[in-house]
């Protein structure tokens, strides 16, 4: 991970050699707690009654998705809910219907009537909250920091004469950090697992409205096989924590439940398709703004937006993380490059793809007639191309493959004539270059067309959509990473790239 290629010997001095102190702070706000409580009726509410009603299902894991980032949020409540408006209306607008009279009258109305006084609110109750910290807990603004899972604009907060940085999770372990004192907006589990085993400062402070579980629980490796007095655990030594506060888990008020059910729904779907001959690709799932989903192909590089500077650069799925900004062309993202490509190549695009064509083909109807498993170990083993792996061969005979890395040597295996191989070789190198230019002149042109308050608009509606003037007629989505897969499926080639909604 990025940040640990930035890691120096003064951090993981100060990591294994510092002692550390875990505190767990209840932040009271009577209208948030009524709000915690209403939504979590809202969830079981639905859930109990409306399981079969997949349209009511989906507007309320949105508006759950919604109200949800209140909890983690630092910025007026006013501004909050004012910025969240259409969305929040458009649910309440939807459950006015006839056929949900009762789930409107009995759930819906209580959190109407607390969210139009949020909604008239200058203030923040965390801020309120860490404004009294400062003095009780004997803070040093200027070595802490204050840290969020989702970035704002403004990087300090201000307190009377003083000011706190302001950082995103990300952002922090990107830098590499150590300081006195961290204080987190939300509970060890709203946060990444590696903040509740690595500690970056002396003292750290979880904040979390007090009807949440506001706790730590040291792991315990070996549990079962082990007895606990026997146990020697080095995560936590020279690490003091306090007692935690009992309480609503996050996931009551969530929709994480039901995302997990819907996402094995759509993977089923997908690899159902695995049938069907010659197509498939490696990929991961990504769960993205919105409730949404996208297949990204592991082998094709993706477009990431840096969220400071606006720069877009191209990286493989495996570099890439939960927060992320991704760039997808909103027709169809997996042709675009190539269509640039070709406007490089000019009239002779034609010819070249051609030729790239020749051994594909040849090698797609060779899978066809003797099946992916015995093409692969008939070439490691009669031909010795060791590459000639189930997954590499699935992405030769895919459109994402261009030049690989052995295809001189898996030109002669397809006993493809000297002229023709030549041929091939010299279009594949053009169309590979091509395709570099072509992602470079997307990339600059692109970051010149994005809208400086990026941040704030992806921050309010979890995503952006923007038509170029460059590329007339194209329109593009920004999207955040949410989740992505652990596991890698395979899927055919023309689901990927595309935004599944949920």
């Amino acid at each position: 991970m990025s940040g640990y290629r930035k890691a120096n010997l003064f951090l993981v001095n100060k990591l294994f050699d510092t002692d550390s102190h875990i505190m767990f702070e209840k932040v009271n706000y009577s209208l948030i707690d009524e709000l915690t409580l209403y939504l979590k009726n809202l969830k079981v509410y639905v859930d109990s009654y409306y399981a079969t009603d997949e349209l009511l299902q989906a507007e309320t894991r949105q508006f759950l998705s919604i109200c949800r980032r209140c909890f983690g949020t630092i910025r007026k409540y006013n501004i909050f809910f004012q910025a969240n408006d259409p969305e929040i209306r458009n649910f309440i607008n939807f459950t006015r219907r006839k056929v949900y009279n009762e789930l409107f009258r009995d759930v819906v109305e209580p959190i109407i009537n607390v969210i139009r006084k949020l909604r008239t609110i200058e203030e923040n109750a965390y801020l309120i909250h860490i404004e009294s910290l400062i003095e009780s807990q004997k803070i040093d603004p200027q070595s802490s920091i204050i840290l969020i899972k989702n970035k704002i604009l403004d990087s300090e907060l201000q307190f009377d004469t003083t000011s706190i940085r302001v950082m995103s999770d990300k952002e922090f372990i990107d830098d590499g950090r150590y300081v006195d004192t961290l204080i987190f907006i939300g509970t060890p589990s709203y946060f990444d697992k590696k903040f509740s085993e690595v500690f970056y400062s002396n003292k750290i402070l979880f904040l979390a409205y007090g009807n949440f579980e506001n706790k730590l629980l040291p792991m315990t490796s070996f549990k079962n096989i082990v007895p606990k007095e026997q146990l020697i655990n080095t995560i936590y030594r020279k690490v003091k924590i306090d007692p935690g506060i009992q309480g609503i888990s996050l996931k009551e008020v969530s929709n994480e439940s039901s995302l997990k059910e819907h996402e094995e729904i759509i993977l089923t779907q997908y690899e159902s398709k695995g049938n069907e001959k010659g197509d498939l690709v490696e990929v991961k799932l990504a769960d993205i703004s919105n409730n949404n989903y996208i297949f990204l192909p592991m082998r094709q590089k993706v477009n990431v937006i840096d969220r400071d500077t606006l720069k877009i650069a191209q990286a493989y799925v495996k570099e890439i993380e939960k927060g992320d900004l991704l760039l997808f062309r909103t027709q169809n993202a997996t042709t675009f490059i190539r269509d640039i490509a070709d406007e490089i190549l000019g009239d002779e695009a034609p010819i070249h793809r051609k030729h790239v064509e020749i051994w594909k083909r040849k090698l797609r109807k060779i899978v066809e007639v003797n099946g992916i498993d015995k093409v692969s170990r008939v070439y490691r083993k009669k031909y010795n191309l060791e590459v000639a792996r189930v997954h590499n061969v699935k992405y030769w005979i895919s459109s994402f493959a261009i030049k690989p890395s052995c295809l001189s040597e898996l030109l002669d295996i397809l006993r493809i004539e000297e002229d023709t191989k030549n041929a091939i070789l010299q279009s594949t190198k053009l169309i590979n270059s091509a395709h570099i230019s072509a992602g470079r002149k997307i990339s600059n042109s692109l970051m010149n067309e994005l809208d400086q308050n990026l941040e704030n608009i992806i921050e309010e509606k979890g995503y952006y959509t923007f038509e170029s003037k460059e590329f007339k007629g194209t329109s593009f989505n920004i999207e955040e990473i949410q989740k992505l897969s652990e596991k890698t499926y395979f899927i055919p080639e023309r689901d990927t790239l595309k935004i599944i909604n949920s």
